[in-house]
């Protein structure tokens, strides 16, 4: 729990350092990572946690804050707790937990065990995420394996109002 609360902190102390940069447009609050090991995805698993995150940021950010979601969590289902600590936007869905193995060494073939599922194949999963969104707030921006111009209409067929497009 001592290592969920300093990173916390660190998500404050990027935040203040951002707050002076030029052509920022916003922050993404990632609270879904699952790739670390005392990583964000257990900010966005606790409702507690994560409306206390949100909150802290949203007071130093002098930007929109977005808040990026686990799929792992049902917190994506109702952003209410994020708009209510003062999210401006959502970001729908961080990646899935995958596994690889190795057949013929019979071990995994993520040094880390699992990794985030990502890309095309995906896009299915963050897109019923999306659609599947109980609450009000109409700033829902898809993302997750869109890699075409159908891909981009679906998500917002879903309820996306934007699109995040990763390399």
């Amino acid at each position: 729990m001592q290592c969920l609360w300093a990173l916390a902190d660190e998500y404050e102390d990027v935040v203040r350092i951002l707050n002076d940069g030029e052509g920022i447009a916003g922050y993404e609050l990632n609270v879904s990572c699952p790739n670390t090991k005392c990583g964000g995805i257990a900010f966005g698993s606790d409702p507690r946690m994560l409306s206390d995150v949100v909150s802290a940021v949203k007071k130093i950010a002098t930007r929109p804050l977005i808040v990026k979601l686990s799929p792992m969590s049902p917190a994506f289902r109702d952003g209410a707790r994020c708009e209510e600590a003062g999210a401006d936007a959502l970001s729908l869905v961080n990646t899935f937990v995958g596994m690889a193995i190795d057949a013929e060494t019979r071990k995994p073939r993520i040094s880390n065990i699992t990794a985030g599922l990502s890309g095309p194949p995906s896009s299915r999963l963050p897109c019923a995420c999306v659609g599947s969104r109980e609450g009000g707030e109409d700033s829902v921006i898809g993302l997750g394996g869109i890699s075409t111009a159908e891909d981009v209409i679906e998500f917002m067929l879903a309820g996306a109002s934007a699109i995040e497009v990763a390399p």
